[in-house]
């Protein structure tokens, strides 16, 4: 008679081929990863070494931006062309992102009546307080807001059904009457700046729907324009998922709108929206920045590590200098949205300022030549001891600072593919 094999061995015998079949199944796909990783590392490896010869400069940056305006129609599916890594020896920047020649501009106050009777006759600053403190909690309905954008692939709709759950309505609990979203935007991407508004029916491109409200883009921007009024009335209540949740179904209107910049615009609204540099900050310098602390009549000369060296020191220990320059141009094309849209408030440009610093002296000491990006004098705390600088040397030093910067010899280094920049 053969040996039988009893129910609890035939259990162990299973349970150790699953086990054998899995372990096959992980170090087929360890295989195939470093295979893909080692290809990735060849091409770049490959467009580096035809880059010996280029040279990059970054183009002038315009004073002058014209207005944004609504576009009639958007195109939808073209995929967007892909963006291209800079290449060879050298590339050029400016010491500083300049404002616009028509910075701080009046915010036009026909925009914020068209937002609804609620805010006529309101005062300006009155209404930018209430939304200092409602922001973060509109924020976070545009962030939570749900909407199905693939029935519309192949066309752009005027009007598009936006979900917002109850649950997300009571975390986000706001002082503001109406919090809802107002408006869809549908941003496409328009690098020159010749004709952010003309029609482009032309062609077909990839867009991005955002929601907003419209009050805050009304409030901050000097550029902004009146947009059509949402319908009210064609709010219903729905059921969100299959728990049975409740939510508001919002049918709101559709605006298509070119920006220099769709990857940067993101940060300019949760800017407008939140005003919380630090976030912003953390976004646009991917790296712990030092702490620092503030001088003061009983401390004028604090023994703080130089914040802007030593955030450069940390990105030129952690990113490759390509990396690092993909991280400045995506700051331009913040800097670029709030020019078009004329956005002048300080907290955003101070994040701008900051964040261009530490990239430039990061980029520098990633290239081992941190003394080409001259920095001014540190201010100190006034006090009676403190002595002036001479004219000459104030206007020596401010001549310096204007003058663009060279960063040579990255052809040393391997260009990363876009998704790693």
């Amino acid at each position: 008679m053969p040996p039988t094999v009893s129910a609890p061995h035939s259990k162990k015998a299973e349970a150790l081929v699953s086990a054998r079949e899995a372990s096959r199944r992980r170090r087929a796909r360890v295989v195939s990863g470093s295979l893909a990783l080692r290809k990735i590392v060849q091409n770049a490896q490959r467009k580096a070494s035809k880059a010996h010869s280029a040279h990059i400069k970054l183009e002038s940056l315009p004073e002058h931006l014209p207005e944004p305006q609504q576009t009639t129609t958007a195109p939808v599916s073209q995929a967007a062309p892909a963006p291209q890594s800079a290449a060879g020896p050298s590339v050029e920047f400016p010491r500083w992102l300049p404002r616009p020649a028509n910075f701080s501009q009046p915010i036009n106050r026909a925009n914020i009546d068209a937002c609804g009777e609620g805010v006529h006759g309101v005062p300006h600053q009155y209404i930018l307080n209430g939304l200092e403190t409602a922001g973060p909690s509109m924020w976070h309905l545009v962030q939570n807001a749900q909407f199905d954008s693939q029935k519309f692939a192949h066309h752009l709709p005027q009007e598009l059904q936006v979900v917002i759950a109850d649950y997300t309505m009571w975390a986000a609990a706001s002082p503001l009457p109406q919090s809802f979203p107002t408006h869809v935007l549908a941003l496409w991407e328009n690098a020159s700046a010749g004709a952010p508004g003309a029609n482009a029916s032309a062609g077909r491109r990839k867009v991005r729907l955002v929601p907003v409200h419209n009050i805050v883009l009304a409030a901050n921007c000097a550029n902004w324009f009146p947009l059509p009024a949402p319908n009210t009335s064609a709010h219903k209540r729905v059921i969100v998922n299959n728990g049975g949740a409740p939510g508001t179904a919002l049918t709101l209107p559709v605006v298509p709108l070119a920006v220099p910049h769709v990857e940067s615009f993101h940060q300019l609204l949760y800017c407008l929206y939140t005003h919380k540099v630090s976030k912003l900050l953390d976004q646009l310098v991917p790296v712990a920045r030092p702490p620092f602390v503030l001088p003061s009549a009983a401390n004028p000369k604090p023994a703080n590590m130089h914040y802007i060296r030593e955030t450069g020191r940390r990105l030129a220990a952690r990113y490759n200098p390509w990396a690092i320059v993909g991280m400045l141009q995506h700051v331009i094309g913040l800097w670029k949205n709030a020019c078009y849209l004329g956005v002048s408030d300080r907290r955003l440009w101070l994040a701008i300022d900051w964040s261009w610093d530490m990239l430039l002296t990061g980029l520098a000491y990633a290239v081992g030549r941190p003394e080409i990006v001259p920095r001014p004098e540190p201010k100190v705390f006034k006090t009676s001891t403190v002595s002036q600088q001479q004219p000459q040397q104030q206007q020596s030093q401010r001549e310096n600072l204007q003058q663009p910067i060279r960063f040579e010899g990255l052809d040393r280094f391997v260009i990363p593919p876009p998704e790693v920049v």
